[in-house]
């Protein structure tokens, strides 16, 4: 039991929180990055919805390129799952990745000699919107053109997800739950850890006019920058964004991160913002400055709750699941408060090493199902679940 005068609660949520109110799920982006639909690449390398007839064939050649791709991912998952953005994003950075020597991995070398062999087949041969021969042709069959379709693909991805998730929306009733939370008196400090890249609990809290601390320092009236400030403040509310935001940039080529807002249009700013994607490739970038101080940040704070809710999260990221598998394995009184539509589904979809210690924590009573939305979560019930 925790001392009664500094009681701590964590919350770990993913983007199942967010789409009740209408913001993309993740199929959704999938088709959109599939698709390729009013999207144009432009001078300043963003893309959006602003045609630039000048890099009109950057798009159709990167959905070319997306569906080889997808092909060799869906003969390797079979039916498993669906093949989602995050999955073609991951094998796509690691293509870039060894080409750049960044992360070199001989593993994916034969991969990248196939996808050469076929971008110069198809350079040769003539017929009807061969957007690969156009985009070649465009840069007067430059050699490297293979290696700048890979990074533009990235870009490309990211900038979709981008502008999906900077959806306006002014309706919080699905994020009620973290409103009474943060007003209960009895809650000395609300941790919420979260994997989504949104601003609608920023944008709900301002709204309910309930400060929180997210590690950014006010310089400007519209500018933060990130200065891993989450200890010696008054905030109650702290909000660890574990994978970055949409209106966070970084300043030039440095550690320095600003968040800004409200977003910038991608023409007012030559840069996109900060915000991972992809699966397995996550881990990796949680060795940078920032997502590392971020993580760290997370794992501490876990040492100082004995319960942890979840809810919109499908437990695929390994990096946070080790974490929480360490944490609930650690001291008998942990536990995990899961709160979603459809349970069972949740847990065939998680990760390996969440779904081999279910049944034992089952048993050990150290997991709490939840079949609810969190739109429909009240807060009076779920306290009544935790024992402080």
């Amino acid at each position: 039991m925790h001392n009664e005068s500094n009681l701590k609660l964590g919350f770990l949520i993913g983007a199942g929180v967010s789409m009740p109110a209408g913001m993309p799920s993740t199929e959704d982006i999938t088709n959109q990055v599939l698709s390729g639909e009013r999207y144009y690449r432009h001078s300043n390398t963003i893309y959006d919805f602003f045609e630039d007839k000048l890099f009109a064939c950057y798009v159709p050649a990167i959905l070319e390129f997306l569906g080889w791709v997808k092909y060799d991912l869906t003969k390797f998952h079979y039916s498993e799952h669906p093949i989602n953005y995050e999955d073609i994003y991951y094998i796509v950075e690691q293509l870039h990745d060894t080409i750049t020597n960044e992360f070199e991995n001989p593993a994916i070398s034969p991969l990248i000699d196939r996808y050469r062999l076929l971008f110069q087949v198809l350079n040769e041969i003539s017929f009807e919107n061969n957007a690969i021969k156009a985009l070649i042709n465009h840069f007067d069959n430059d050699h490297e053109i293979f290696d700048k379709l890979i990074k533009e693909s990235c870009n490309y991805i990211k900038d979709v997800v981008w502008h999906m998730l900077a959806k306006e929306v002014n309706c919080f009733k699905n994020l009620e739950v973290f409103r009474d939370i943060a007003q209960d008196s009895e809650i000395n400090q609300f941790n919420i850890f979260s994997l989504n890249h949104d601003l609608m609990l920023e944008k709900a809290f301002e709204s309910w006019q309930i400060n929180y601390n997210d590690g950014f320092i006010d310089q400007k009236e519209t500018t933060y920058s990130w200065r891993k400030n989450l200890e010696n403040r008054k905030e109650k509310v702290r909000l660890l964004k574990l994978h970055g935001s949409i209106n966070w940039f970084r300043y030039g080529s440095s550690e320095i991160i600003e968040k800004i807002s409200p977003v910038p249009d991608s023409l007012e700013r030559n840069s996109r913002p900060e915000f991972l994607v992809g699966t397995f490739n996550k881990m990796l970038h949680y060795t940078s400055v920032l997502y590392m101080s971020s993580v760290c940040e997370f794992f501490r704070s876990l040492n100082d709750i004995s319960t942890l809710l979840v809810s919109g999260y499908s437990f695929g990221d390994k990096g946070i699941n080790n974490i929480i598998i360490n944490w609930l394995n650690s001291i008998e009184e942990n536990r995990m408060i899961i709160i979603c539509p459809e349970p069972e589904k949740t847990i065939q979809c998680a990760r390996g090493a969440i779904q081999n210690n279910w049944s034992e924590w089952n048993r050990l009573h150290k997991i709490i199902t939840i079949q609810s939305g969190i739109e429909s979560v009240q807060w009076l019930d779920l306290k009544k679940e935790i024992e402080f």
